[in-house]
């Protein structure tokens, strides 16, 4: 039959339905002793159409109610949502930071002559630029990582040349100038979805809600929220009167004040510990202020029993499976207490128990502060993987 609707969605059959109805309109030509037998070559060829009639019913049904929803379409079918607001998913992008080349002065490598890695992470990264050696036997030069996503070298890092050449002695990190910039994983459906939710709220009647959706739109913005004074005292949020404040992970400071300056109410005062001058038409000059997100290093300790010894491949894509997730749901003052670590965890097969895991801040130097778990008001808690420690135990 046609495919109809009904208040509930697609009205579907069942394959013994549809095999009658099948029967009885093949019945006028066939004859009314006529049934759909999978002993014969017809009946085994309208049992097969209507198993993929079937199907398809099954998968329209699940189509309209799950993707057609914001809050629960994924992949494609998401983007296809948010492109109706002119919202695109971000795609992927390398990491790109200068490394210094030791060699023999006057040495040409064009771009991709070099590649090293990583002794840590084993990640590899290329020479993106022609460079010559310089008379001093060292030049800084642009090195390109060859995974998406934030893999930078750190100084206890040794980077290891894969393909030697002649004249080339030593690759290091330029700790002076290492000019990072930071690549990122594709958007998650999570990521999409909240940058989604803020910015359609540009069309918010409330002119805050407004602002924070112009700044969720900038590129390089992962996360923001405000807090908003509207006494005549300061607040426990620590803001002044009659004034806001804008917390932003992420972004280029002058856009980020550029949307507050063009947007913010006459007479309110943005508040905040980044202070950027904005001049308006007359030439009077403004201090325009917002913060950016204290960023707290989380760390992690687990203990896995698993099936056999996991391989160091096997252990960093559980540790960036493992950031992956904490970068996409870990928002301003959210406490990294509440990281659901066992549902990424599940996904590998060989772990047999997940023994233990801690979850806890860690200092500069990487050091764990068991006994500092809570993220601030103002702040949000960063993973990486060199802050993550797995330890596998076969059982």
């Amino acid at each position: 039959m046609p495919i109809e609707y009904d208040a509930n969605g697609i009205i579907t059959q069942d394959l013994v339905e549809i095999l009658d109805e099948r029967e009885n309109n093949l019945k006028r030509t066939m004859g009314d002793d006529f049934i759909i037998d999978k002993t014969t070559p017809i009946g085994n060829m309208e049992l097969a159409d209507a198993t993929n009639e079937a199907n398809i019913q099954d998968l329209i049904a699940w189509l309209i109610p799950n993707q057609i929803d914001a809050n629960t379409a994924q992949g494609i079918f998401l983007d296809a949502i948010c492109e109706k607001n002119r919202i695109y998913r971000k795609q992927p992008e390398y990491t790109k930071v200068n490394f210094i080349l030791n060699g023999t002065a006057d040495t040409l490598f064009y771009s991709g002559d070099i590649i090293v890695a990583d002794s840590l992470t084993g990640v590899y990264y290329d020479l993106n630029e022609d460079v010559t050696i310089g008379s001093d036997g060292t030049i800084s030069a642009q090195f390109i990582c060859e995974d998406y996503g934030e893999y930078v070298p750190t100084s206890g890092s040794t980077l290891e040349i894969l393909t030697p050449v002649v004249g080339l002695n030593s690759v290091t990190l330029n700790t002076e100038n290492p000019n990072i910039i930071l690549g990122r994983l594709a958007e998650t459906d999570d990521e999409l979805r909240v940058r989604r939710q803020y910015s359609v709220g540009q069309t918010a009647t409330t002119t805050m809600a407004s602002m924070l959706a112009s700044i969720y739109s900038l590129d390089g913005v992962l996360h923001a929220t405000y807090f908003e004074n509207d006494t005549l005292l300061t607040d426990s949020h620590g803001i002044p009167a009659k004034a806001f404040e804008f917390i932003v992970d992420g972004g280029d400071e002058n856009e980020i004040s550029d949307v507050i300056f063009y947007n913010k109410s006459i007479g309110s005062q943005a508040y905040g510990t980044t202070i950027i001058e904005k001049t308006d038409e007359e030439g009077n000059v403004y201090s325009i202020g917002f913060s950016k997100a204290d960023k707290v290093n989380a760390g992690m300790e687990i203990v896995l029993t698993v099936s056999s010894l996991p391989s160091e491949t096997w252990i960093n894509n559980v540790k960036n499976a493992l950031k992956e997730k904490f970068d996409s749901i870990q928002g301003i003052g959210d406490d990294v207490k509440n990281y659901d670590y066992f549902t990424v965890l599940t996904t590998f097969s060989g772990i047999n128990n997940i023994d233990s895991v801690k979850i806890y801040d860690v200092d500069a130097t990487g050091t764990p502060l068991y006994d500092q778990l809570s993220i601030g008001e103002k702040q949000i808690g960063k993973l990486d993987i060199t802050n993550i420690s797995i330890t596998t135990e076969v059982g």
